[in-house]
């Protein structure tokens, strides 16, 4: 009986370089229906050892239309050679088109090895991605022994360019690993910094092979549980002035990289990222500060480089934008949201009382007189802002600590202010109208000795100063977008809302005018005595 040589030590070898088609990232894609297989493959990407993805890939990608992937997941070495099934992604499914299954086997070396077949459809083709793993039998409870593993698999990466897909695959796997050390009891501080550097080095040396060459000018950003990320290239026929700022959710960076490529053949790029959880294995208690003191870290972790480019002399300053940090913005931002409701709650009690006032109904039974008492407004003035804001809280609890700590407008929360506040107006806009039509009614029997133009112009200053304590000058404030002449005509309106209710409710009101008075008389009477 014939012994079959093992495929482990007895396989083609199958180098696929990245290939750039039409300025896109280059993808890796061994080859398709056009060719014919035979016998067992280990596949390698620019002499990195590489491997069928055993998850959905996105349809488009591997310079491909349908993208070919495995399912059922890749073998240990003890499985020996297992059978997989092929799918290909389309239509929204993972597994819309099927194929021949594969034979699969691991290898001891972390590899694996194919026994690929002719796929059955057209315009379809097996992807692969580097071969960056945990070492076999390394789980989140191992020693730190796997991720210095994988961080030597990272460093030890030789390809000038990756796919985005795979970067972000890598950086993935990286940071959840460091989570899991930065979790461990077992792990010192120094440890912990050790990892953080490395880290920092790896995500570095992975982002910089996200640049390529350039005529104009290009970009690739992306977004991660643990980092965000972007990149920036101009090349010499580039035809800005200057790179637009590169943003994060929680920061940002300016740098005059026009000037830099002018020192380096006029080429350069600059790799920008933004750690959102390196703060697990930086802690601030890293940092020497007096004993009496609670360290706290306010920012995200930042890195920027300028990666392939000879040159790093900076021709200007770059200027760095760090967010503080879910805590005190958000308690900031809940805070204003339920002082401007309880604005606007006031605004619509004062144009309810006016209307009172106006329309003359001073003989009040005793129920409503109690309901229009001062105590009883003060709760409703507060309580209905403080209602909205609970329930708020309570359906949407991260809708709070946008950048400028206000309301998020993701997700339609911004209604959540804006809601009340137009029922608000749109009452406030019906009550003034009513009153207008009250007043000048009033005015119209008024004692005809009385000069017209001085009660038209008492009329007009007193329309236009309710206009403004009602906040109906908040309607502006839905159409200024993109219009500085509406913008800067609600912000002056806006800013005096303070004096023309000093004019209204001090200088203008008979009984304030008369308790001036007495006071003034009082104090002048009592600096004779003496």
């Amino acid at each position: 009986m014939a012994i079959l040589p093992d495929p482990c030590y007895n396989y083609t070898v199958l180098d696929n370089p990245w290939r750039a088609n039409n300025n896109t990232y280059p993808s890796a894609r061994i080859y398709d229906s056009t060719v014919s297989w035979s016998g067992w493959y280990r596949l390698f990407i620019n002499n990195m050892s590489a491997h069928i993805p055993d998850t959905c890939v996105e349809k488009y990608s591997c310079s491909t239309n349908i993208t070919l992937w495995i399912r059922g997941g890749h073998p240990t070495v003890e499985d020996g050679v297992v059978t997989r099934d092929v799918c290909g992604n389309w239509e929204n499914y993972c597994c819309f088109f099927g194929s021949f299954p594969i034979n699969v086997k691991a290898c001891p070396n972390s590899y694996y090895v194919y026994k690929l077949v002719r796929p059955t459809i057209y315009h379809a083709a097996y992807c692969a991605v580097i071969n960056i793993t945990l070492q076999e039998g390394c789980t989140s409870q191992s020693s730190g022994g796997c991720f210095q593993n994988l961080l030597e698999q990272i460093e030890n990466i030789t390809a000038q360019v990756l796919p985005l897909d795979t970067v972000k695959n890598i950086l993935t796997l990286a940071f959840n690993a460091s989570e899991k050390i930065s979790e461990s009891s077992s792990a010192n501080p120094a440890e912990l910094a050790s990892n953080g550097n490395r880290v920092l080095k790896a995500s570095e040396k992975l982002i910089s092979t996200l640049v390529k060459q350039t005529d104009t000018s290009d970009s690739v950003s992306f977004t991660l549980p643990a980092v965000e990320g972007q990149v920036f290239m101009v090349g010499p026929n580039v035809t800005l002035d200057k790179i637009p700022r590169l943003d994060t959710t929680n920061t940002s960076v300016d740098i005059d990289l026009i000037g830099i490529a002018k020192n380096n053949e006029r080429s350069a790029a600059v790799a920008f990222m933004s750690y959102n959880t390196m703060e697990n294995l930086l802690k601030p208690d890293f940092f020497n500060t007096s004993k009496d003191t609670v360290n706290t870290m306010m920012s995200t972790v930042i890195s920027a480089t300028l990666p392939k480019t000879t040159n790093t002399e900076l021709t200007k300053p770059v200027n760095f934008t760090l967010k503080h940090i879910r805590v005190v913005c958000a308690v900031i931002s809940g805070l204003l949201h339920f002082l401007f409701l309880s604005g606007f709650v006031w605004m619509f009690i004062e144009a309810v009382l006016l209307f009172i006032c106006v329309k003359n109904l001073s003989q009040l039974s005793s129920k409503k007189r109690a309901v229009l008492s001062s105590g009883f407004l003060c709760v409703i003035g507060y309580l209905v802002a403080l209602v909205v804001v609970c329930v708020s809280v309570g359906l949407v609890p991260e809708g709070y600590g946008s950048e400028h700590c206000w309301i998020k407008r993701d997700k339609g929360f911004i209604w959540s202010f804006l809601g009340p506040v137009c029922v608000i107006l749109a009452l406030n806009i019906i009550l003034f109208i009513k009153i207008i039509i009250s007043l000048n009614s009033t005015l119209k029997t008024l004692n005809p000795e009385v000069s017209q133009m001085k009660q038209t112009k008492i009329m007009v200053f007193k329309t236009l100063a309710q206009f403004v304590v009602l906040g109906c000058s908040w309607i502006l404030c839905f159409f200024t977008n993109g219009s500085k002449v509406l913008e800067i005509l609600f912000l002056i309106l806006n800013s005096q809302q303070g004096t023309f209710i000093f004019l209204i409710y001090c200088v203008f009101n008979n009984e304030v005018r008369q308790q001036y008075r007495k006071f003034f008389r009082c104090l002048c009477c009592g600096q004779k005595q003496h």
